[in-house]
């Protein structure tokens, strides 16, 4: 091991890891003022508080009160759901926020931090019993009346943020490797801010950030796996609630294999549907900011089985200067990790099928001077976070207008550091 190497391993931990944060730089869509993404917010959302949702399955500390719950990296056998308070600018009004918020030069930075989490409800611990009929095993009606009220608390809780949002869309987020509870709500909170607040933002927290290197990597990875199955409850269940209009989906790091493999699960329990009411039938945009996952895994479990064509569409962000990618490349001796993939990568004919698919959009960024392990980009780079916004927000496809990306021969688009001041693409 090279003393390089372990200089990084010194540094994978994550930059958000405390209860405060430094809003993200101001998207370069905003920068010169052109576009208030704040003009049309409802009255009942200006202010700099915002109400993030949240589902875990992490333990929660001993002793801590549902009115303000701390939550840990020990394991929890069932989902516990509520509202995370987040407060935007310390002392700001909403007019000093939407102003520092669309500025590139803050003269001061604005403070992210947590006022409080409040824990609506839990599911019960799962312990479900099962029934053979037909040659099927069922959960008998017993299990499954144990689990309807909190299950009604849950959509009471999604369906009221809903009624109040003009847009009923949910924006889903799901944290990477060593990010703590407060990360990953953080991160959730910073980009719905800047998706002009629209929607209901909510945030998926696995078990995460035990600490250590290389435990601290297996421990996650195996938490990741142990989530599964209540990310696919807690899927589920937004797939019922009323007036619901789409899903879309923001995966970083490890929590890509996390939700690709609930979203694989779901999409083979449901018979590979991919309308009606099932969860594939409300998904919309699915984002894979650097992913890390093992290039040839996705392939053989996803790509054959048709998993990638299941989104409205798939927005793929990587990155070869993504230096925690590169070790986690390193650690499980990948072939290649999907974070860090390039054309040159990939064989003839699966670029050809990638041409042959415009709703898969693979976003080679090459952007720097935005932090020293390069694994946050795709919000804290303001020429990515201003792509992120016309995919999620805008709808709008890569090589458009409103996304002026260059595509390379290969069929890879290049955001450079430039964007969205780039020349727009050859006609």
């Amino acid at each position: 091991m090279t003393a390089r190497v372990l200089r990084w391993m010194l540094v994978l931990a994550p930059l958000l890891a405390s209860c405060t944060v430094s809003l993200m730089a101001t998207p370069r869509i905003y920068e010169t003022g052109e576009t208030d993404p704040f003009a049309s917010v409802p009255p009942s959302l200006q202010s700099r508080y915002a109400g993030i949702l949240y589902a875990t399955d992490r333990g929660a500390e001993e002793g801590t009160p549902e009115s303000n719950r701390k939550y840990g990296w020990d394991r929890d056998r069932s989902f516990a759901f509520g509202e995370c308070g987040v407060e935007f600018g310390v002392g700001m009004t909403w007019e000093e926020l939407v102003r520092d918020s669309r500025s590139s030069s803050r003269k001061n930075p604005i403070l992210v931090s947590l006022d409080r989490v409040t824990e609506f409800g839990k599911m019960p611990e799962t312990t479900y019993e099962f029934d053979k009929s037909g040659g099927v095993l069922q959960v008998t009606p017993t299990a499954r009346e144990s689990t309807e009220s909190a299950e009604r608390l849950f959509l009471d809780m999604v369906e009221h943020r809903l009624a109040a949002s003009p847009r009923k869309d949910i924006y889903f987020f799901v944290h990477g490797y060593n990010n703590t509870f407060e990360d990953g709500v953080f991160v959730a909170a910073q980009v719905w801010h800047f998706l002009g607040r629209e929607g209901v933002p909510f945030a998926y927290s696995w078990p995460a950030g035990s600490g250590g290197f290389l435990r601290g990597y297996t421990h996650d990875r195996e938490s990741g796996e142990f989530s599964v199955f209540h990310l696919k409850q807690v899927l589920r269940l937004l797939t019922r609630a009323k007036g619901l209009n789409k899903i879309h989906v923001i995966a970083h790091s490890r929590g890509t294999d996390v939700f690709m493999t609930a979203l694989r699960e779901l999409f083979l329990e449901d018979g590979k549907k991919l309308t009606g009411d099932c969860f594939a039938g409300r998904l919309g945009t699915v984002v894979l900011a650097a992913p890390d996952i093992d290039f040839d895994v996705l392939t053989s479990r996803m790509v054959f089985e048709g998993l990638l064509l299941v989104p409205t569409r798939l927005v793929v962000y990587v990155s070869e200067g993504d230096r925690a990618i590169g070790i986690s490349n390193w650690l499980f001796s990948s072939l290649k990790r999907l974070g860090r993939l390039q054309s040159a990568d990939l064989p003839p004919e699966t670029l050809e099928r990638m041409r042959q698919f415009d709703r898969i959009e693979v976003i080679d960024a090459r952007v720097h001077g935005f932090s020293s392990f390069g694994h946050n980009y795709f919000y804290a780079h303001p020429a990515v976070s201003s792509d992120l916004i016309r995919a999620l927000r805008d709808q709008k496809a890569a090589g458009s207008p409103e996304r002026p990306l260059l595509r390379d021969e290969d069929s890879f688009w290049i955001l450079d550091n430039d964007y969205p001041r780039s020349a727009p693409p050859k006609p």
